[in-house]
């Protein structure tokens, strides 16, 4: 047998590469490096808030809340009933609080809204397109209410039929 058979492997020894070692290092360095990056993007704000999100959402305007409405849908029975509420998002919040404070205005309001939703079906009601074509129906009767007040949106914020 040749001698260099049977001497043992030595690491460090004169013409064995080291690459294991190397890589070792080398993949924990990256690692470091990355989860250093990692941190420092999402510490030093590269991840906003869900406030910041929020914020870029919101519109200006104003509010008017309207209590909760309920009524008997125009079926063919009349056993059928719609209660929801709803929100009027104005121009400004100056016009909000306007329309807000004057009772008269919020009765003829309200009274409009009543009328209206009072004439719907169940069956037109219970679709997306059906809701959609009442809230513009409300918006178009209630802007002209208001004029020159401006009606931006008529929002739901509860919307329920019972059959």
């Amino acid at each position: 047998m040749s001698q260099a058979a049977t001497l043992p492997d030595v690491p460090g020894a004169p013409g064995k590469p080291r690459r294991s070692r190397l890589l070792v290092i080398g993949l924990a360095g990256g690692l470091f490096i990355g989860v250093a990056a990692a941190a420092a993007y999402w510490f030093f704000g590269g991840v906003p808030p869900a406030e910041a999100k929020m914020a870029k959402v919101e519109e200006p305007g104003g509010l008017v809340p309207f209590e909760t409405f309920l009524v008997n849908l125009a079926d063919n029975r009349g056993q059928a009933y719609l209660r929801v509420t709803l929100k009027l998002l104005m121009a400004d919040e100056k016009q909000a609080e306007r329309i807000a404070g004057n009772e008269v205005a919020q009765s003829r309001i309200r009274n409009a809204i009543l009328e209206t939703l009072a004439m719907q079906s169940a069956g037109r009601l219970v679709t997306a397109q059906g809701k959609a074509e009442l809230k513009q129906a409300l918006l178009t009767q209630i802007s002209e209410l208001t004029r020159p007040v401006e009606v931006r949106d008529v929002l739901y914020a509860d919307f329920v039929i019972q059959f």
